[in-house]
């Protein structure tokens, strides 16, 4: 399967202008495109949308320079949906900077794959390092441009294979609900790969 931005962008998932005022109005816009990705299967927009606002009441996935990356997970998906909005003017989001939010970025996908998971966050959120995404994004006029400019700022994988100096370090999260917001704090500085290994304290 493969991970890249570029592969898992479902052109039904993307909105540009959409108008919402709130978060919540902003998950429900998201989840009603999401519910329309054949990699949903019979996962319907309401639980979606109860799946997204559930994540967001852990911890905002809002991040700084008016973007998020609200995401969840279901059993029995076999794919990834990956999708993005826009919203002119923006939203209060719970972003780190308390600016407003106005570029969603989402990921819909399978409980068991994780590390797939991951490295779609870690694909996102090395678009977002761009200095002008956020501002090319919100330029994008309508939705096929949005894919586009997506598509265009997303990383290149040609050089997945070159070696590279490496180093390895483990962190261990014992408290579930710090384990996504922790994920997403290292997809969003590493530049490298991350992998996720779930267990129970023996203790």
């Amino acid at each position: 399967m493969s991970t890249s931005l570029a592969h898992n962008l479902r052109p039904e998932c993307v909105g540009s202008g959409v108008s919402a005022g709130t978060r919540a109005e902003v998950l429900r816009e998201i989840a009603i495109l999401a519910a329309k990705s054949p990699a949903a299967g019979s996962i319907g927009e309401e639980e979606i949308f109860l799946a997204l606002a559930a994540r967001e009441e852990i911890g905002s996935t809002g991040i700084v320079k008016g973007a998020a990356i609200p995401h969840c997970s279901f059993e029995g998906l076999e794919d990834f949906t990956v999708g993005v909005i826009t919203v002119p003017g923006g939203v209060e989001f719970g972003a780190p900077d308390g600016a407003p939010t106005s570029v969603f970025f989402f990921i819909v996908g399978p409980t068991d794959q994780r590390n797939e998971h991951i490295k779609l966050l870690a694909g996102i959120s090395k678009v977002l390092r761009n200095p002008s995404a956020v501002d090319r994004l919100l330029r994008s006029g309508d939705d096929e441009s949005l894919r586009k400019t997506v598509l265009s700022l997303a990383p290149d994988r040609s050089d997945e294979h070159v070696v590279q100096e490496k180093c390895l370090f483990t962190v261990v999260v014992q408290n579930p609900k710090y384990f996504d917001d922790t994920l997403q704090v290292l997809a969003e500085s590493s530049q490298g790969s991350l992998s996720a290994i779930e267990g129970t304290n023996a203790g």
